[in-house]
């Protein structure tokens, strides 16, 4: 049994707060006895297809080393990151049956494509609930009302929701969420990724 965690708002191995939550999620599947696979869906352009840290595998399905200046040729290669992204979890499902898709994602066309994944691989599909739905979607009459029509679908597409705080968990529910759908996992911080932290000198207090 396996559960990837999937998104674009991440960089993975190193990054940002995202990248940490990301991180610190993995390490505690890897500790319950699961196997974790992390498949970043950002268009980023590195040398590093795929790679594993901490018994971590993970995979950048993009795949580009260097942006090119051809608008089709760019378009062509996002296209192609979604076929990969098929290829690779139909392969992981094959080697080890996924259980859940965590998904991490602030646009509605990656939370449906995960969706159409766990569909797929016969999977669950969890949201990453650590900042609040509806924050970009604030200013207008219409925006407003997308996106609240943007939070009903993906609520209802999910199983179940990662919430960051008993606020999320209370925002959700009033908003006709099921309870048994929300999962509380508050903020979370590895020490060991300090570790390797050398002292540098600094004349500076």
């Amino acid at each position: 049994m396996s559960i990837v965690i999937f998104g674009d708002i991440f960089s993975f191995p190193e990054g940002d707060a995202s990248t940490n939550r990301v991180y610190t999620y993995a390490k505690g599947f890897i500790e319950n006895d699961k196997k974790v696979y992390v498949v970043c869906f950002e268009n980023q352009y590195s040398s590093e297809v795929e790679g594993q840290i901490d018994g971590i595998k993970y995979y950048h399905p993009f795949g580009q080393m260097k942006r090119s200046r051809y608008f089709l040729i760019r378009r062509y290669q996002k296209l192609i990151k979604y076929y990969n992204t098929i290829r690779l979890l139909k392969q992981i499902s094959r080697d080890e049956k996924i259980t859940a898709i965590n998904i991490c994602t602030n646009l509605f066309i990656t939370h449906l494509f995960s969706w159409i994944l766990a569909k797929m691989t016969s999977s669950k599909l969890i949201i990453e609930g650590n900042e609040h739905p509806l924050r970009h979607f604030q200013n207008g009459f219409v925006k407003k009302k997308i996106g609240v029509l943007k939070f009903y679908i993906e609520s209802y597409l999910c199983d179940g929701v990662f919430c960051i705080s008993h606020y999320l968990m209370d925002f959700y529910k009033s908003k006709g969420v099921s309870a048994h759908k929300l999962f509380l996992v508050p903020s979370t911080v590895d020490p060991t990724r300090f570790y390797s932290a050398t002292k540098i000198s600094n004349s500076r207090p």
